[in-house]
């Protein structure tokens, strides 16, 4: 029984730690289709308007993290400030807001949500918040192509309360606001801009490179393996090894 027990636990353990590197393989995959993408042309106004490109956009593997270079207005009113995020300054990790803001794509009825850059809170006043340069001209963004906004973790029915009290969807948030453009079509996904769209914006833009997650199931693999190896020798001590320098 004991032989019996053994044997499935080394077989399950090495099983998910051979799953764990198929998913590593996977994932390198993906980062190497992601750098592919990043030679492509930038994805202009004219591929985000196309009547198939929604359609498209349900394959993440045709499009995540490809370059963008959109024109469009922004839509101030619904600038909303994601609250406690994280943002690389001189080596160190400060905590802030992201600023996203929907872009009304020219030439067509459609938005997608922009997120814009970091910005330092006011930590004597927390509901205080940053002025931005606002126009109503048509503006260029460009940046990379992400599923979603930055979402953080909420306790559950957390999206349908800001962090503070705001009237309309701008304001303080913890995570991006269901919001409604009325005749306007959402985008379902969102662009990462990576340069300002004026000379001076004071909105920080060090985002971090895009992570797979493949290390992370290295090391997973690793444990998976190690535990393995483990049981064996756990077996081999106490069933074959100890019982003979006992009888010796």
């Amino acid at each position: 029984m004991i032989l019996i027990a053994a044997v499935i636990s080394v077989a399950i353990t090495a099983s998910l730690g051979a799953w764990q590197l198929r998913r590593a393989a996977f994932k390198e995959q993906l980062a190497a289709q992601i750098s592919q993408r990043d030679q492509l042309p930038a994805l202009d106004n004219t591929a985000l308007n196309a009547s198939n490109f929604v359609a498209a956009t349900r394959d993440e593997n045709t499009w995540l993290q490809r370059r963008a270079r959109v024109q469009g207005r922004w839509l101030h009113e619904y600038t909303v400030f994601l609250d406690n995020r994280p943002m690389q300054i001189a080596g160190s990790q400060r905590v802030g807001f992201y600023v996203a803001t929907p872009l009304a794509i020219e030439g067509s009825n459609r938005v997608v949500w922009i997120q814009r850059g970091w910005t330092q809170r006011d930590f004597q006043d927390r509901s205080k918040l940053p002025e931005l340069a606002q126009t109503a001209d048509v503006v260029t963004v460009q940046g990379r192509l992400i599923s979603q906004v930055s979402r953080a973790y909420e306790m559950q029915g957390g999206a349908s309360a800001p962090a503070s009290a705001t009237t309309g969807p701008s304001g303080i948030w913890q995570n991006l606001p269901v919001v409604s453009f009325g005749s306007k079509e959402l985008l379902p996904l969102a662009l990462l801009q990576t340069a300002p769209e004026v000379e001076k914006d004071s909105l920080l833009r060090e985002w971090p490179a895009p992570d797979t997650g493949v290390a992370k199931h290295h090391g997973y693999a690793f444990q998976w393996f190690a535990l393995s190896a483990l049981l064996v020798i756990l077996y081999v001590w106490f069933q074959l090894i100890s019982p003979r320098r006992k009888t010796s």
